[in-house]
């Protein structure tokens, strides 16, 4: 969230934490299909959408479009939200 709100004034160390996280994310969720075979919307939502954003916003750092610091702060809020929302339900 704090990169898609930093933009351009996010220092270099998160820049490499989204790259980080989105190579760990692409991994994660592309070995869990792979194994299990199950949730393939929540798979492939994060191995083909998400991780790529966090991987491209990683590496191209200050000079990602504005659009795409939009993409990670919504990618942020809409997390929050559903793993809210999926706390209560499932507690």
């Amino acid at each position: 969230m704090y990169v898609g709100i930093a933009e351009k004034n996010t220092p270099v160390w998160a820049f490499h934490a989204l790259f980080v996280t989105g190579i760990i994310l692409s991994l994660y969720h592309s070995y869990l299909y792979y194994k299990q075979g199950e949730e393939l919307a929540t798979r492939v939502f994060h191995a083909c959408l998400v991780a790529p954003l966090l991987i491209w916003v990683g590496v191209m750092q200050q000079e990602a479009s504005h659009e795409a610091f939009r993409f990670v702060l919504m990618a942020a809020f809409s997390s929050i939200g559903y793993h809210t929302y999926a706390l209560i339900r499932y507690s």
